[in-house]
């Protein structure tokens, strides 16, 4: 079976939209991990805490902010991405089993709330 996580930003409106996405995806919300690393607009530090996943993990859901994130999702993704918008989704996946050790990756999915129109 996929393991997967959900970590989020401890901000409210970040912590907010994972408790949503969470109860979307029959997630039990008390299995948020919130992460005051995580209110970051840093991608250096944002990338730092996504390299710390324990590697029995295969997926992280991961509710940040930007500059983080979009900086993030471009230097390890295969698509420019100008602005990730709030509530926007981007799913990257890696050729490694070793969080520690991520490369560039492929950019799977982008969905902004533009595109639920």
């Amino acid at each position: 079976p996929k393991t997967y996580i959900i970590w989020s930003s401890s901000a409210e409106r970040a912590s907010e939209t994972a408790m949503i996405f969470a109860q979307n995806i029959s997630y039990p919300i008390e299995s948020i991990d919130y992460k005051d690393e995580l209110y970051t607009f840093d991608e250096n530090k944002l990338e730092k805490v996504i390299k710390s996943c324990n590697n029995g993990i295969e997926s992280v859901i991961l509710f940040g902010h930007n500059e983080a994130i979009t900086n993030f999702v471009n230097k390890f993704g295969d698509a420019f991405i100008n602005n990730v918008p709030t509530a926007g989704f981007v799913s990257l996946q890696f050729d490694t089993d070793n969080w520690d050790t991520i490369k560039k990756g492929k950019t799977q999915k982008i969905i902004f709330p533009k595109d639920l129109k």
